[in-house]
């Protein structure tokens, strides 16, 4: 028994000590708040002791009892202390994305999910608010064909070179066009992290972009070449070289394949970007 008790003790120091090198810039507390949660009776511990900085008891604001350790918990906690994050960025963004699912699964026609059915409505202006992932690596590419006409697809990094007689122009990530372009688009945008479930489905399920819309509309799908597509489809293409009309093809491996969204997804994983979470509220777990 003594052992153990010494154990939690230097586990609740070695917690404190790093709080405190986290949490204290210049001397003075550098988040909003912090909430501590977990659940064990370790929080409480080091809540009520004497280990933990006194400037970083006074902006606790609440302490949570958690029915699981780990991710599970992480995500518990959050549903448990929505009111105290009320104003945050994370929760309102779990909120927009609670609605895009329920609008989708509801079938009103006010939600769409996926980069190319969601990149379809932007120039018809009925996007109200649009979500996309802050790690997407999804680039918006700009091409110039023979005849001078440019037109747009969608890929990644090493997709930004020419493609038969049309001319690559410039490439941008697709999250920093939007960021950039938002408001003459006349679009809401949430940049989202994949921190909380609803951004974890969103971004293993999705491709990391959806929004809601203005009023109902469905993606209008074609049959080009006997293959179905949407109108983004169409944007995602090659041009065919050698075509007298310039016109541009899909690339029917891409449309035919049912995960072709999750193939691009994964591809995309597998280069997340490390940037970290910039949040106002910080937790410290049992």
């Amino acid at each position: 028994a003594r052992l153990r008790l010494e154990k939690r003790h230097a586990y609740l120091v070695k917690v404190a000590e790093a709080a405190t090198q986290c949490y204290i810039t210049d001397n003075v507390v550098n988040t909003k708040g912090i909430i501590l949660a977990g659940p064990a009776d370790l929080k409480n511990e080091l809540r009520d002791g004497d280990l933990l900085d006194p400037r970083i008891k006074k902006a606790v604001v609440a302490t949570l009892d958690t029915a699981y350790g780990g991710r599970g918990g992480f995500d518990e906690a959050v549903e448990l202390a929505g009111e105290i994050l009320q104003g945050l960025e994370m929760t309102m963004d779990q909120e927009v994305l609670k609605q895009i699912f329920t609008e989708i699964g509801k079938q009103t026609g006010m939600g769409v999910l996926g980069p190319e059915e969601t990149m379809s409505l932007v120039d018809e202006s009925c996007i109200d608010t649009m979500v996309i992932w802050e790690s997407l690596l999804l680039r918006r590419l700009v091409f110039e064909g023979e005849g001078g006409q440019t037109f747009v697809k969608y890929g990644y990094y090493e997709d930004q070179k020419d493609i038969g007689k049309a001319k690559f122009q410039e490439g941008k990530l697709l999250v920093e066009y939007l960021a950039d372009h938002c408001e003459e688009l006349g679009i809401k945008l949430r940049i989202i992290t994949d921190q909380t479930p609803e951004g974890r489905q969103l971004c293993q399920g999705f491709g990391g972009v959806g929004a809601l819309l203005r009023y109902p509309t469905t993606v209008n799908e074609t049959l080009v070449d006997g293959t179905r597509m949407t109108p983004c489809d169409k944007a995602m293409v090659e041009l065919k070289p050698g075509s007298k009309s310039e016109e541009t093809t899909v690339n029917k491996k891409e449309v035919q394949s049912p995960n072709a969204s999750h193939d691009r997804l994964k591809k995309s994983r597998s280069r997340k970007r490390t940037d970290p979470d910039d949040t106002d509220t910080t937790w410290i777990w049992d």
